[in-house]
C-alpha cells in the first residue's frame, strides 16, 4: 500500500517542478519580449538605425538647413557629436532592408535629406547632394535624378533649397576602398580636389530619353522648368578631369547623350550632335567624330535615336 503512496507523491513533486519550470520560463520570455519591445519602442536609443553588416549609425536631423548658410561638417558635429559625418549615398545603396531603415530612421515622405555622393558634397558649382524620399516614387517637375535607389530614394542636386541632413557613424565602404587604394604622392588628386566648383563643369547627364523628331530645347526647357538647358560642347572640353566627370555621371561604355556645338543642335538639317562616351578608345565602324576630348568622349550626330541629354543650369 505504500507503493502507490509514494508514487503520486512523485508524480505531485514532479508536476510542481514543472510548473514552476514553466513559470519561470514564461517570466525569462515576458522580459525578453519586454526588452524586444523596448528595443524599438522604449528605447530611444533605437531611434537611430544601426546596420550590423554595414557597421553604421544613421539618424536624421529634426530641422532643416541651406547650404549656403552653414559649414555642414560643423553642423553634424554639433547636431550629432564629434563622432558623427554627413552620411554617405553609395553607404545607404548597401542596406539590405531598405524599408526597415527607412522606419528605424523615421524618413519622413517628401522630405529632402543632404549626403555625399562618393566622398562629395558639392556635385558642381554651386550645387550640392541630396536625396528625396518619395515612398510612391515619382519625383517633382524638373528633378535631376542623379541615382536612385529601391524606387523610394532619389539622389538630387540643387542650391539654395531647405533640406534635412542624413548623418552616419562607423565604417563606410569608402574606407574599405582606402585601405585598398595605392599610396599617393603630395601631387596626387585628392578627394577635397573634387569640391573646387570648376571640376564638374555644371554639366550633367539626364536619365531620362528624349527623341530628336521633336524639339529638344522644349523638351529639357519643359521639364526642368526652365533650370537646365542643353549643355555645348566646349563647356565639356572645359572640365578639368574628364574620368572624375565620367565616373559622377556613372556613364557607361557605349553610352550617348545629345549636347550642342557652338550653340546648334544640329550638324545638317536632320543630324543630331550627341557625345559618344569610349573609354577604351575604339569607336563603331563608320563613325564621324567631328571632334574628341581626351581619346574618350567623341562628338558624333546622327539621327532617329532617343538618347540621355547633357544639361547645365541656366545662370
Amino acid at each position: 500500500m505504500l507503493i502507490p503512496v509514494v508514487i503520486c507523491i512523485m508524480i505531485m513533486t514532479t508536476g510542481v517542478a514543472m510548473t514552476a519550470s514553466a513559470q519561470t520560463r514564461n517570466l525569462q520570455n515576458n522580459q525578453q519580449n519586454s526588452v524586444d519591445q523596448g528595443k524599438y519602442h522604449n528605447n530611444s536609443l533605437q531611434d537611430r538605425h544601426d546596420d550590423r553588416d554595414m557597421r553604421q549609425e544613421f539618424r536624421a536631423s529634426i530641422g532643416a538647413y541651406i547650404e549656403k548658410d552653414i559649414n555642414i561638417d560643423e553642423v553634424v558635429k554639433y547636431e550629432f557629436g564629434p563622432d558623427f559625418r554627413l552620411a554617405e549615398w553609395n553607404d545607404i545603396k548597401q542596406i539590405r532592408d531598405i524599408d526597415k531603415w527607412i522606419f528605424s530612421t523615421k524618413l519622413i515622405p517628401g522630405r529632402k535629406y543632404f549626403v555625399k555622393c562618393n566622398g562629395r558634397f558639392i556635385q558642381s558649382g554651386s550645387r550640392v547632394y541630396f536625396f528625396l524620399f518619395s515612398p510612391n516614387g515619382r519625383v517633382p517637375s524638373g528633378f535631376l535624378v542623379h541615382d536612385k535607389y529601391a524606387g523610394k530614394l532619389f539622389l538630387g542636386s540643387w542650391y539654395g533649397d531647405y533640406c534635412h541632413i542624413l548623418a552616419s557613424n562607423g565604417e563606410s565602404y569608402r574606407d574599405d576602398m582606402r585601405r585598398d587604394d595605392p599610396p599617393r604622392g603630395d601631387n596626387d588628386f585628392r578627394d577635397d580636389d573634387r569640391n573646387h566648383p570648376g571640376d564638374m563643369g555644371g554639366l550633367n547627364v539626364t536619365l531620362n530619353r528624349y527623341s530628336d523628331r521633336m524639339d529638344l530645347d522644349e523638351q529639357i526647357r519643359r521639364e526642368f522648368r526652365g533650370k537646365c538647358v542643353i549643355a555645348d560642347w566646349e563647356d565639356l572640353k572645359r572640365i578639368r578631369n574628364i574620368d572624375d566627370w565620367a565616373f559622377a555621371n556613372k556613364l557607361r561604355s557605349g553610352q550617348t547623350a545629345f549636347i550642342a556645338r557652338n550653340g546648334k543642335l544640329k550638324y545638317s538639317s536632320t543630324r543630331h550632335y550627341f557625345v559618344h562616351y569610349a573609354p577604351d578608345g575604339k569607336l563603331p565602324a563608320g563613325f564621324l567624330a567631328h571632334d574628341r576630348i581626351g581619346g574618350k568622349l567623341f562628338l558624333g550626330s546622327w539621327y532617329g535615336v532617343e538618347r540621355c541629354a547633357i544639361v547645365k543650369d541656366v545662370r
